[in-house]
Parts: C-alpha cells; sequence; structure tokens
C-alpha cells in the first residue's frame, strides 16, 4: 500500500470522504482491520460487542499477525481477492494508534476509495451525550466521556478513560490517550495527539499535528506542530 507516514510536522486537514451509498442503506455485519498493531486486538472485542464479524485484518509487514485465529492480509493482491469474495458491503475501522494521526486518516481515504464504509465505535462502558457528534471512524473506547454539544472529527480516538468536556472540538485523526481530561470549549487541531493523564484547561486551543506530552498540564495555547510537556505545559 503506498501510504506515505508522517515526516514533517506540518499537516493539512483532512476532509472525510463520503461514500456514495447513504450509510443508512447500508446494513454492514463484516468488518476488516487495517492495521496489525496491539490497537487492532483493543478494537476486535468491541466490534464484537457491537455485533460486527471482524472478516480480516490488513497489515503491509509480512510478519505482522495478530490474531492466530483470524484471516491477516498482507499485500494488495490478496486484499483485492478477498474482497472480491465478499458478498455484501464491508466496513473497515483503523487499528493504528500513537502519533499515528495522519497514517490513520491517509489509510483511511485510501479504503474509501476501495469502496469500503468506515464503522464508528463506541464501547459500551463509554458515555456520549446525546447533543455530541461523532465523526466517521472514530473511537471511543472504555469508560470515556463524550460530553454535551462536544465534537469528534472522522477518525478520532477518544481512549480508555479520557473525558472531553463540553462544546469540546476535536479535529480529524486526533488521539486523546487514556486517562487525557480536555476541559470546556477545548479546541484540538487535526492529527494532533494528547497524551495519557494530560490536562487542558478550559478554552485552550491545540494546533494541527502537536503533540502533548503525557500528564502535562496545558495552561495556554499550543501552536501547530508544536511538542509540549510538563506542569505547567511548555
Amino acid at each position: 500500500m503506498a501510504v506515505k507516514r508522517q515526516g514533517t510536522r506540518r499537516y493539512t486537514a483532512v476532509k472525510p470522504t463520503r461514500s456514495k451509498i447513504s450509510a443508512k442503506a447500508l446494513v454492514i455485519t463484516e468488518v476488516l482491520i487495517l492495521g496489525g498493531t496491539g490497537h487492532a486486538k483493543v478494537l476486535c472485542p468491541i466490534l464484537t460487542q457491537s455485533g460486527y464479524k471482524v472478516g480480516a485484518v490488513y497489515d503491509g509487514n509480512a510478519e505482522a499477525e495478530p490474531f492466530l485465529d483470524r484471516l491477516t492480509l498482507h499485500d494488495n493482491i490478496t486484499l483485492d481477492a478477498w474482497l472480491l469474495k465478499q458478498k455484501k458491503p464491508v466496513g473497515f475501522v483503523v487499528g493504528i494508534a500513537g502519533y499515528k494521526g495522519q497514517l490513520r486518516c491517509a489509510m483511511a481515504k485510501e479504503f474509501l476509495i476501495r469502496g469500503l464504509h468506515p464503522v464508528t465505535l463506541k464501547h459500551a462502558t463509554s458515555w456520549v451525550a446525546d447533543s455530541a457528534h461523532l465523526g466517521l471512524g472514530s473511537q471511543i473506547l472504555a469508560m470515556a466521556a463524550v460530553c454535551e454539544y462536544a465534537k469528534i472529527g472522522a477518525y478520532s480516538i477518544i481512549n480508555t478513560g479520557a473525558c472531553v468536556d463540553y462544546a469540546c472540538q476535536i479535529g480529524n485523526g486526533v488521539h486523546i490517550m487514556s486517562g487525557a481530561t480536555l476541559a470546556a470549549h477545548v479546541t484540538v487541531g487535526d492529527c494532533a495527539s494528547i497524551g495519557a493523564n494530560a490536562t487542558l484547561l478550559p478554552h485552550v486551543i491545540i494546533g494541527p499535528g502537536a503533540i502533548v506530552g503525557a500528564g502535562a498540564v496545558v495552561i495556554k495555547n499550543v501552536p501547530e506542530g508544536a511538542i509540549v510537556k510538563g506542569n505547567p505545559a511548555k
């Protein structure tokens, strides 16, 4: 798969591509996991819990075998052969976490072009307000909270125990890592990452591609592509 990995800290906003077929008209039962990493193993039980069957895992690394009991596809030839056998629409989730938001969005775009459909996941123990918005292919993991009028962008991850408070605006390809707390009206730009147990004070703006270190306390805006850590973060 010809997908470029992150090489710089400057990013262009990723606009999620919508399928030509209305999501309401689709019944997705089988899902392809993109990426055979540890995050794929996290997503697998959530998919099962949500009533999906994991049809296969795709990973370009020939040595990746995340599941002994599931098919792993390693190249476009085997991928296309598998897709041709499917009689119903196939969904996909991106099993890549960490600081790889740009790669996550790029992979999603490629598989949208292939005709697959993004699946949005919400763990049974998470809480999402009725007024919140979850973007295509976003993932809300165990015990995470997405509060009133918060907006989560496409292919973003709200990881275990993270809290996104009132009216936060989260861009595409963002990773809010485990235990992080975003106070009200925080804005996080595309492909930025918020480290585990970090705390962001109200109205803080995190620029696209920025990285907030684990445990950091952010009291002021963070520029695009910057890396900050500590208390207060700098």
